[in-house]
């Protein structure tokens, strides 16, 4: 018999990164009206992250907005109707006028139908090197096909890019500014480039061709065991765990774009031979309802079944095409990067049954009257000294029959949990501690509806509870807790992920439960349950190697391991629980002195965290504006007829003003107001965060047995103009609360009322200079008129001249 050739699979290594040049296409007509705010903010955000950047917002008008920032106000871009086609010529020219024709990213956001020509778009549209092409969709109206058809006419860069992020309008369970934040900055994490690299032969998908070049971090394939490229050789790799969800989300997002123009059946059932072979022998039936990666991998091993039955996404309406391409895409986000951190593969999971079988075999479990869960009336250590546990776990085939047998006894809990926690565990957040039914257990939350456990605590009240934390002070447990199934069983219990093993899933836990503890009045509970924390969190991590390492930094360098990624030390702050948790093991070896430091740090770092987007300054006192405008006119009437004459370029009249200015011995100051603090504002931000008022104000009293002084508010806002957290952490605060308000706040503002009149004589000059250049250019042409082609030449030279500035700003 012939044995069946199989391709093999090899992962492209990753390339030298190119930075990108920004061109945003967004919708500002009538119906974007509710969702303009979110767009320009993350615009704003996105923006900051590139050098070359310019928007182009369209209704039934064009404007472009180079090198700026873009405001919350729709009116002034828009509001009227939608033309795409007219939005997508000025995209056009854009790229036809950069200097650098490659590395491009076109990003579009919109929420409906409109005038469209592809014809006439594709008309003038130029040849750029390395373009990707994102859309960014406004809810059930977004224009699914016409943006698809603009993604094939533009988008040449790498392929492995999600086609469109989806704002689900509808969904309740986020705030509106969260779910753009989620989609759009999602979208901006691919605004990078990378080359295409020579490669052997080889496919880089199971119904494709062959072809000898291919994108860095991609996913290809051949009959061999080894692929040469031009920067080394290539072993082949062997499918499991995370990059299962990885290869399916980019099969699947290319075959769904090829989709819209040819049925593809033959093709999906190419990709469902390949699945199939990388998940045989692991069942895909985890409950939908437990494990949100399965499930979202279920989604796509369907969507390949409906393309293989010959139906297109052609076939269906606008709104059922774009959620059907999200598909992939959500592969690509919060459950590709949960499965890229922590996935557990089938024989991680063998590994882990076994090592947890040897360590029941060789530990004697004594019970030391543990608590017991108030439903199973059992105990860890009845759970564990069962005399089918062995048995039991050398049955379960997955995570999930482990998470669904396998009890975990804790104190009740309710954790408010969102996308972020599904990848980051310390972002949930204690809202409840039991303290009447205080113990339950883990198989209870999950047969109870919606993951929630009801109890009636009389006078008609009821507690709600979806999570537990175990606390345990015996030393006899620390084989269990520190066992990988613990770790799975908590990353289930806090995440609701039974195919991952988050190893800090139980420090998130712990320090979020502590963190909640540190808000409660002082009483013999709160101080007990702090002790209970403090020893669980020993017995489960003091031989962790990353705990260890992170805890020796927070010694050395404890403001800079605050930092939410420090690039020099390699350590990584997730969330200030992270660095509450531990600081509270290593408090007194700090002194005194030191310690007040790192406090006040930690709660500028927490403000910073939530505030910096916000401006939380305000003027006191409104300026003199006819002192401004008199100084306005002062500069301008200093202009002769003949300096204006001189002027050649608008780059030369910029530099004339400034010389004016300083002639003129201007005293900024004058115009200038007295700031103050913008406290009510700053309070309902701050309060709306995790890290709100109340329990800034208890981590300060905790650690430091006095109030948090609210000058502290005031130098945290000022210190959070530094965007990036590990920039906050290397710079000196200023811990000079007068300083700021008379010095420093007086110099940004000087700073801006000296850009802004430089710019309002600017723009009056500018008009008149170039009034002045054409009489003096009239004047060439013997007194006559200056005949129209020329004319025309000339305004044309002009628009050319300015766009190639603008490319060339930094």
């Amino acid at each position: 018999m012939f044995q069946e050739v199989q391709l093999n699979y090899f992962k492209v290594p990753s390339s030298k990164v190119e930075e990108t040049q920004l061109l945003a296409v967004l919708d500002c007509s009538g119906s974007m009206y509710n969702y303009w705010q979110y767009v320009a903010k993350y615009y704003n955000e996105i923006r900051r992250k590139v050098k070359l950047h310019c928007a182009i917002t369209f209704d039934t008008r064009v404007k472009t907005i180079p090198q700026a920032e873009l405001g919350s106000n729709i009116n002034t871009y828009g509001g009227g109707g939608t033309n795409i086609t007219i939005a997508f010529e000025e995209l056009n020219k854009l790229l036809y006028s950069l200097k650098q024709k490659q590395n491009v990213t076109v990003l579009f956001v919109s929420d409906g139908q409109g005038d469209f020509s592809k014809e006439f778009i594709n008309k003038t549209r130029p040849a750029i090197d390395n373009l990707n092409f994102i859309c960014i969709g406004v809810g059930k109206g977004f224009p699914t096909f016409i943006s698809m058809d603009l993604r094939e006419m533009y988008h040449n860069g790498d392929r492995s890019i999600p086609p469109l992020f989806l704002v689900d309008i509808q969904d309740g369970d986020l705030p509106l500014d969260q779910r753009f934040q989620i989609e759009m900055l999602s979208a901006a994490e691919y605004m990078k480039h990378q080359k295409q690299i020579k490669i052997s032969p080889c496919y880089q998908f199971p119904w494709d061709q062959l072809t000898d070049k291919v994108w860095p971090d991609s996913w290809v394939s051949f009959y061999s065991d080894e692929l040469e490229t031009e920067n080394g050789i290539l072993q082949k790799i062997e499918i499991k765990g995370e990059d299962i969800g990885l290869i399916a989300g980019y099969w699947l997002q290319n075959l769904q774009l090829l989709s819209l123009k040819k049925k593809v059946a033959q093709e999906a059932q190419a990709a469902l031979q390949e699945l199939n072979k990388f998940v045989s022998g692991k069942k895909l039936t985890f409950l939908e309802r437990v494990q949100e990666q399965k499930s979202a991998l279920n989604q796509v091993i369907q969507e390949f079944k409906f393309l293989a039955s010959a139906q297109t996404l052609q076939e269906l309406d606008e709104a059922t095409a774009a959620q059907r391409l999200k598909i992939g895409t959500q592969i690509g986000k919060y459950h590709r990067k949960a499965l890229k951190f922590a996935g557990v593969s089938v024989e991680a999971f063998q590994t882990y049954k076994s090592e947890f079988i040897d360590m029941i075999q060789k530990t004697k479990f004594v019970n030391h009257n543990f608590p017991t869960s108030l439903l199973s009336l059992q105990n860890q250590v009845d759970i564990l000294t069962d005399p089918e546990l062995i048995e039991g776990i050398k049955t379960c085939e997955t995570q999930y029959h482990l998470v669904s047998s396998l009890p975990i006894i804790g104190y009740a809990l309710y954790v408010k949990r969102s996308d972020q926690s599904r990848i980051n565990p310390y972002t949930v957040e204690i809202l409840n501690i039991a303290k009447i039914n205080k113990y339950i257990d883990s198989l209870a939350i999950i047969d109870s509806a919606n993951h929630e456990i009801e109890f009636n605590i009389g006078d008609n009240e009821k507690e709600k509870f979806n999570c537990l934390v175990p606390l345990y002070q015996h030393e006899v447990l620390i084989p269990f807790l520190r066992s990988s199934v613990f770790h799975i069983q908590m990353t289930f219990v806090l995440m609701e992920n039974a195919d991952t093993c988050f190893e800090n899933a139980y420090a998130a836990l712990l320090g979020n439960t502590l963190l909640y503890m540190i808000c409660q009045d002082d009483n013999q509970w709160k101080f007990e349950m702090i002790e209970l924390i403090n020893s669980s969190f020993m017995l489960a991590y003091a031989e962790s190697g990353k705990v260890k390492y992170h805890m020796d930094h927070l010694l050395s360098d404890p403001i800079g391991t605050m930092a939410d990624e420090n690039l020099s030390s390699k350590t990584q702050c997730e969330d200030l629980s992270k660095t509450i948790l531990m600081i509270n093991q290593i408090k007194n070896n700090y002194k005194q002195d030191q310690f007040k430091v790192i406090i006040q740090r930690l709660v500028i770092e927490a403000i910073s965290r939530t505030t910096k987007a916000h401006k939380l300054f305000k003027r006191a006192i409104e300026i003199d504006l006819q002192l401004e405008n008199e100084t306005v006119n002062n500069i301008k009437s200093s202009f002769t007829e003949e300096e204006l004459q001189n002027i050649n370029d608008y780059e030369s009249l910029k530099q004339q003003i400034e010389v004016k200015i300083t002639n003129l011995q201007i005293d900024f100051n004058t115009l200038i107001s007295k700031m103050e603090f913008n406290k009510p504002l700053f309070i309902n931000v701050i309060n709306e965060q995790k890290f709100n008022i109340k329990t800034l104000q208890s981590v300060y009293r905790y650690f430091l047995n006095e109030e948090l002084p609210e000058e502290l508010y005031i130098i945290a806002v000022y210190h959070s103009r530094i965007e990036k957290s590990y920039d906050r952490a290397k710079k000196d605060v200023e811990w000079n609360v007068n300083k700021i308000f008379n010095e420093l706040l007086v110099q940004d503002q000087i700073k801006e009322k000296q850009y802004q009149i430089n710019q309002a004589v600017f723009d009056l000059l500018r008009a008149k200079c170039h009034s002045l250049q054409k009489v003096k250019k009239n004047k060439n042409y013997n007194g006559q008129k200056m005949p129209r082609v020329e004319r025309r030449r000339i305004r044309k030279q002009k628009l050319r001249d300015q766009k190639l500035q603008l490319q060339q700003q930094p």
